[in-house]
């Protein structure tokens, strides 16, 4: 389970700000490098992914549009719930619709 460590904002500071500025906001979680990603979580993001294959965000969604790449087997929605949520790309499933050895 993650739990999030808490920065305090210094309060010596003699600043004249809204109250919204002297809360406690929590640490952002830090990403493992992708050469440092496990092996047992083959889902990448759309930036991983790219790096992965060497081509372009550009040229990745050109390929899905194209209808090579299919929602459900190659993509999935990182948010279900969320209409413009990011992708979660299966990178050996990719590798295998572009006909490229895993």
């Amino acid at each position: 389970m993650f739990v999030p460590s808490i920065h305090l904002v210094d309060l010596s500071v003699e600043l004249y700000l809204p109250i919204a500025h002297w809360v406690a906001y929590p640490a952002a979680p830090t990403m493992a490098a992708p050469a440092a990603m496990s092996l047992s979580n083959p889902w990448l993001t759309t930036e991983e992914l790219c790096t992965q294959l060497a081509i372009s965000r550009s040229t990745l969604f050109a390929i899905k549009r194209s209808g090579l790449l299919k929602p459900g087997r190659h993509l999935v929605p990182k948010n279900p719930g969320c209409r413009r949520s990011h992708l979660l790309w299966h990178l050996h499933r990719c590798e295998l619709a572009l006909g490229r050895q895993p």
